[in-house]
């Protein structure tokens, strides 16, 4: 890779390291929270590829290639975790997500209602992916895995107003946990 990168994907690394201490295994790895090992597998494939620190290595700014080995890290664990059956169902107790078969009949009728609507929201492909997934992180309350898909969406987007009001009500929610959070303290 040569040493500039360019904007999209420095802007991209930027804004999910921002992030990464709140996203969830699943937005990470850009799966949904029903996927089975092949699709984690494939998907962690993707993002091994996009986010290895050796696809960096012209690149000379040590705080970028933190960010870059962080995300790598994350997306390794994301991996390791949803992988095995067993350590994926704790996490998913501890997430409190549902198991794949609770309420699939309502949520596969949910979720083709949403992607029509979707679908009439962006007129990119990169756009229409980086909505479903904010979407999917919507119905999952994962604001802030929403808030970063939206931004995405809206650099292949510019000017979309859903998409600027959906990413606008996803900032209130985030600001409404973090005033209630207010007081706590962090320990490292």
């Amino acid at each position: 890779m040569a040493q500039d990168l360019d904007l999209r994907t420095r802007f991209e690394i930027e804004t999910l390291h921002e992030v990464l201490d709140e996203v969830d295994f699943y937005a990470l790895l850009q799966v949904p929270k029903t996927a089975g090992r092949p699709e984690i597998e494939q998907a962690f494939a993707k993002e091994s590829r996009r986010f290895h620190p050796d696809a960096y290595f012209g690149v000379r700014d040590p705080h970028f290639l933190r960010k870059i080995t962080a995300i790598y890290r994350k997306s390794s664990e994301a991996y390791s975790v949803l992988k095995d059956p067993e350590l994926k169902a704790r996490y998913d107790s501890q997430m409190g997500i549902a198991g794949p078969d609770a309420n699939k009949k309502e949520l596969e009728e949910e979720l083709e209602e949403a992607k029509a609507a979707e679908e009439e929201v962006c007129k990119t492909r990169q756009g229409r992916r980086y909505y479903d997934l904010a979407m999917t992180s919507k119905r999952n309350n994962d604001f802030n895995s929403m808030a970063m898909n939206l931004h995405f969406a809206l650099s292949f987007e510019r000017g979309n107003a859903i998409i600027e009001e959906q990413l606008a009500e996803a900032k209130a929610v985030l600001e409404e946990k973090k005033a209630k959070q207010a007081f706590k303290v962090r320990l490292r």
